[in-house]
């Protein structure tokens, strides 16, 4: 199905702490083409009340098999699994230099790159052996105007379980039969997408899973800050859960449909106000000493519970802060897909971060 002339046939992974997405993608090499979705599918990563780290991991494993399985209806020449926390750590260094002249070679900028992945292998790797780099990009070289010989370079470095990447790798080449298993920063991806198609140079990222919320702050173009907290979709589920032990996931779907009896819904209303507060301190915490207030924030969700996280988000300081829900609607011009295919967020986003880094 691949015509290796014009379009590269690709699979795309997405694996989140709720979900994984799955698509197959024809990746166009003409530039100002779109990409063009032949298949997707999603599948929940089961939710369970008590959460176990190994447990949570088979059943993402799981996830990751089902979704190769129904996305293989061709042989994609290569996969890239776009892993979001707890799948994935990441880091930004900044990296402030000079040279003789105001411009700067390639070869300059590979030796200041080669010097700085040492430097991480040195201090990080080291220290947690048990992971390995999966991506490191330059996300911006700023040279001084006043100072033209004073230059700096911001570097984005992601890391994951190498065991982890490892299965993963095993899972995908045996469903789909890709050449090679690429990984990736679903963060990274988000945060190329916004710039590149959207252009604000201040802003923050929210990426809200089923169990972890991801935080990105960028100034100037460079994603300057990051982190994440125990707090998603299955949190509220908890809170829910303890008034209707068997029935909070279904109880949480009739609330967001507006089909709940009146005592009921007030019952969830006063167990969610909570949830909101200890959200918010949550993200005020990410935010740290870093004052975002009036700046727009893309944030990327469950359309479930994409209009309660948006409320609380854009309440969170005096100044309000412009929430834009990155959905469907926001991103679909970007992108083509078949007839029957599931249009999937997380994976515009992914299929659009690839075409602008030209894999």
């Amino acid at each position: 199905m691949s015509d290796s002339k014009n379009n590269e046939l690709i699979a795309i992974f997405d694996i989140g702490s709720g979900s994984v997405g799955g698509a197959l993608v024809l990746m166009p090499k003409e530039e100002g083409s779109k990409p063009v979705f032949l298949a997707s599918y999603r599948f929940p990563v089961l939710f369970k009340k008590d959460l176990d780290a190994s447990q949570f991991q088979k059943l993402m494993l799981k996830a990751v098999k089902i979704v190769a399985s129904k996305i293989s209806i061709a042989r994609p020449d290569n996969a890239y699994c776009f892993l979001a926390s707890p799948w994935s750590a990441h880091q930004t260094r900044l990296v402030n230099f000079k040279n003789n002249s105001p411009l700067i070679s390639r070869k300059e900028i590979d030796q200041i790159v080669s010097r700085e992945l040492r430097n991480f292998h040195d201090s990080y790797i080291k220290e947690y052996p048990e992971n390995s780099l999966i991506e490191a990009k330059i996300e911006n070289l700023l040279l001084k105007k006043t100072k033209p010989l004073e230059k700096k370079l911001a570097m984005f470095l992601a890391t994951a379980d190498q065991k982890l990447t490892v299965e993963l790798e095993k899972i995908i080449r045996s469903s789909t039969g890709a050449f090679n298993v690429i990984s990736n920063s679903f963060l990274l991806s988000d945060f190329a997408v916004v710039r590149n198609f959207l252009d604000p140079k201040n802003f923050v990222l929210i990426d809200i899973g089923g169990e972890v919320t991801e935080v990105g702050i960028v100034r100037d173009d460079i994603l300057i800050e990051s982190g994440s907290f125990p707090f998603g979709k299955n949190t509220l589920i908890r809170r829910l859960a303890t008034v209707a032990p068997e029935g909070a996931e279904t109880l949480i779907s009739l609330f967001f449909d507006n089909r709940l009896e009146e005592k009921s819904r007030i019952q969830v209303e006063k167990l969610l106000k909570i949830e909101k507060k200890h959200f918010q301190e949550h993200l005020m915490g990410a935010f740290g000493d870093l004052n975002v207030a009036g700046e727009p924030i893309f944030l990327t969700v469950d359309d479930e519970v994409a209009n309660w996280f948006t409320e609380a988000i854009s309440t969170l300081t005096k100044k309000p802060n412009q929430c834009i829900f990155l959905e469907s609607r926001t991103l679909h011009s970007f992108c083509d897909l078949k007839s029957k295919v599931a249009h999937d967020p997380f994976l515009i986003i992914e299929a659009l971060s690839l075409q602008a880094h030209e894999i």
